[in-house]
């Protein structure tokens, strides 16, 4: 599998993994990672308003490394299966998901962005 990035406005927001351009373009399209997309946050704003295009392009080698650290400790900590080859996606940009009640309770209580 080759990793792609997935890009908002002209700035990357998500590496993935996929066996050609054509899947990773379908997996963005996906409803499910649509809305994620649309829900969390980044600066207090979402990564995706719902309308911009969302481009997907060949992965850079710092954006390759970077996929390829979350997945090395994804697998380290048993969350997937190294044996597995299944798409996996990771945010480039840090996020906030403002439906987590433990981060709403950052924000509230102890006043964290």
């Amino acid at each position: 599998m080759d990793i792609y990035v997935a890009e908002i406005n002209g700035r990357s927001i998500a590496a993935l993994n996929a066996d050609q351009i054509s899947d990773a373009e379908a997996l963005v399209k996906n409803p499910a990672i649509k809305t994620e997309l649309m829900v969390l946050e980044n600066d207090g704003a979402p990564l995706w308003d719902g309308e911009a295009t969302i481009c997907v392009r060949s992965a850079l080698p710092q954006e390759q490394a970077t996929w390829r650290d979350f997945q090395n400790r994804a697998i380290r900590q048993g969350d997937v299966d190294a044996e597995k080859s299944e798409p996996r996606v990771c945010l480039l940009v840090p996020v906030v998901d403002p439906t987590d009640p433990v981060e709403i309770i950052c924000r509230r209580v102890l006043h964290c962005s």
